[in-house]
């Protein structure tokens, strides 16, 4: 009995010696991928106060490669910075890519415009936006039209062809945002040609279309006529332009 007791003693230690080396190594190999991951990489000297650059995450640039336009207010400052910090919160869906009719290719990765306009909102009127954030976020979507148009120009211009002369969805855009940023007391008749950029935006975008400064001359002369009549009109402050 005194053998028997003595055998499962030792071969409970055995056990307990077992399990606290598997322990031991576990915790090891643990410390050994944790040495180094708060190592900074390519470190940046920034004066205090100084704006950080902004850099477009990759999903967006493929978003808009692939004609899924994320909402404007998702290219302001703190919508970016989210996207790289925490990209974790954004959800995502794998399509086949834009214009790839046979589906032999691979499906890319893209942001679900679905979940994430219930995630951040929509951007159907102004209220989404400051007249601050809208610069921001419209300053941030022409950076990703010009790195999305970058390589193209650039071939063009290698090929001294006449079509380095043509245009490009970044050199529309950028004409169509400076049409609107010029406008005249911008902060108060911000509400009221909004969603008239927006839409104007869209069509650029999506439609292929060409910016017009007499068409959107025409619409905006419509616009600001509205907007003189409520702000001399008698209604009430809460119907006026804030």
């Amino acid at each position: 009995i005194t053998a028997s007791w003595a055998k499962g003693k030792k071969e409970a230690e055995l056990l307990q010696q077992e399990k606290k080396d598997k322990e031991k190594e576990a915790n090891n190999s643990i410390h050994n991928k944790l040495l180094g991951t708060m190592e900074m990489q390519n470190p940046v000297k920034r004066v205090f106060g100084e704006a950080k650059g902004i850099v477009i995450p990759i999903i967006y640039l493929l978003n808009i490669s692939n004609r899924l336009i994320l909402p404007l207010h998702s290219f302001t400052n703190n919508k970016i910075e989210l996207a790289h910090t925490s990209p974790q919160t954004i959800h995502t869906m794998f399509v086949w890519p834009y214009g790839l009719e046979d589906q032999l290719g691979k499906k890319v990765q893209l942001l679900d415009l679905g979940k994430m306009i219930t995630l951040w909102g929509n951007n159907n009127n102004y209220e989404c936006l400051s007249p601050l954030r809208f610069l921001e976020a419209s300053k941030n979507l022409l950076a990703a039209l010009q790195l999305l148009c970058k390589a193209l120009t650039e071939s063009w211009e290698s090929m001294q062809s006449p079509i380095a002369n043509s245009t490009n969805y970044a050199i529309e855009y950028e004409q169509h945002l400076s049409y609107f940023k010029q406008m005249d007391d911008f902060k108060n008749t911000f509400p009221f040609w909004y969603v008239f950029k927006r839409e104007a935006c869209m069509d650029l975008l999506l439609g292929n279309v060409v910016f017009d400064w007499a068409k959107y001359a025409a619409r905006m002369h419509i616009i600001l006529q509205t907007w003189q009549a409520v702000e001399h009109s008698s209604y009430p402050p809460h119907l006026k332009a804030p």
